[in-house]
């Protein structure tokens, strides 16, 4: 038997590999549903919210977003609606966010570093 020690298969964590995980975690991402603004940045996300999303979805927040930007559908557009309701504390309720999106409704997928609308918009 050899002593010779096996390289690790974990990714490395570099000052800058750490840098750009946490520059994208701060970014907003936002769709536009029917002229209503969703706004998410993962870094606002609480443990609990995350854990909330992934037992509901499957999806990890990171996952449902790079989802939505590559392969949008209807069910990742009412995922991610519900998923912004409850990443602000408001009433969230999956099956009810699904049955309000359609391919007849209006949306646009504004993207990354959006600033959240102000209440009163």
């Amino acid at each position: 038997m050899s002593n010779t020690q096996r390289p690790s298969l974990a990714k490395k964590q570099t000052p800058a590999s750490e840098a750009k995980r946490k520059q994208e975690l701060d970014q907003s991402f936002a769709i536009r549903v029917d002229g209503v603004d969703y706004v998410l940045t993962p870094s606002e996300l609480t443990g609990v919210q995350e854990m909330e999303i992934r037992r509901q979805t499957g999806y990890s927040v990171t996952t449902l977003i790079r989802e939505i930007t590559l392969n949008p559908g209807v069910d990742l557009i009412g995922i991610f609606k519900w998923a912004c309701n409850l990443s602000q504390g408001k009433p969230a309720d999956l099956l009810e966010s699904l049955e309000s999106v359609s391919y007849a409704s209006d949306v646009d997928v504004i993207g990354e570093d959006v600033e959240p609308a102000s209440p009163e918009a």
